[in-house]
């Protein structure tokens, strides 16, 4: 795979880069970063998540700890200041955690956008709600709304989401639910959740369940968490939007299928910029291309800044 990925073994992560030579079927990269001792046989893996420290270790960017109240207690985010009056906030995807939105802090911080990578709840650590469960979105969004405020009661005139998989279907049900959606310039997606059931079929396709099995495994969902399915459906509103969005999604996505981002493309192109990539996985449009990645934040935002 080209490009840059996080490296995690038993014992520590770090990061890698390129390809730099191929001998047969092994592959040398550029080892950028590793906090623990790595040698010949050690087990590792390559990860999405390309920084596995803070906006300063990643970056060189300094940045504070801020805490916002949402109505299940409250959350942590890490702000990297900026000159803009337009704030953008990062939603990291299900069970990842913040450090997810470091691949964007460039990008932003090159538009002098402050930026706020947040926590929601469930994360590790963090207030829980009271099923315990990640909700695709359906209650998510309230923590969302929650970092809006904070950022328009700290110096934002407006802001821009970000949304990482499950947190482009959070920052989605903001923008149908909130009152604050008005202050929303644009909205980015990269892999989104748009519809969940369409994840459990895909999932079920991958693995040839039968239909019956299948069917059987949506009932245990709705059962274990008190959620619909149809209510997950956040493409079904579509209609609904009216903002700008970036929609960044790789056909060899092995988690999302890319079919549904290829209709919110259709029936939205009034409001969607869609980065079809070829060969590009979940969450993988960063890692494969860095600066293309960027440049198309940027190419996308300018002129709506």
């Amino acid at each position: 795979m080209p490009g840059r990925y996080g490296l995690a073994s038993a014992d520590g992560k770090g990061t890698v880069g390129e390809i730099v030579s191929r001998d047969g079927d092994e592959v040398t990269r550029e080892l950028i970063a590793f906090d623990a001792r790595l040698a010949p046989g050690v087990k590792v893996r390559l990860r999405a998540l390309a920084h596995p420290g803070d906006p300063l270790t990643a970056h060189g960017l300094t940045f504070d700890n801020v805490t916002f109240e949402s109505d299940v207690g409250a959350f942590g985010a890490w702000y990297v200041g900026g000159t803009a009056t337009t704030w953008a906030i990062v939603v990291h995807g299900r069970a990842v955690g913040r450090n997810e939105g470091l691949k964007t802090l460039p990008a932003f911080e090159a538009l002098g956008l402050p930026t706020l990578l947040i926590q929601y709840r469930n994360d590790t650590g963090v207030a829980r709600s009271e099923s315990g469960f990640y909700d695709y979105g359906l209650s998510e969004w309230r923590d969302v709304e929650a970092a809006v405020r904070f950022a328009l009661d700290n110096g934002a005139d407006n802001v821009v989401l970000f949304g990482y998989s499950m947190g482009a279907a959070i920052v989605l049900n903001f923008l149908y639910q909130s009152d604050l959606d008005d202050r929303v310039l644009a909205a980015m997606l990269d892999s989104p959740v748009l519809d969940f059931e369409d994840v459990i079929d895909f999932g079920a396709e991958r693995l040839n369940l039968w239909a019956p099995v299948t069917w059987l495994g949506k009932t245990a969902f709705g059962w274990r968490t008190g959620m619909a399915l149809h209510e997950l459906n956040y493409l079904a509103r579509a209609d609904e939007l009216f903002v700008p969005i970036l929609l960044i999604h790789g056909d060899a996505d092995d988690v999302v299928h890319i079919r549904k981002s290829d209709r919110l493309a259709a029936d939205r192109p009034d409001l969607v910029t869609y980065r079809r990539l070829d060969g590009v996985g979940h969450v993988r449009a960063w890692n494969v291309d860095p600066s293309g990645f960027d440049q198309a934040i940027a190419d996308f935002l300018k002129p709506i800044l």
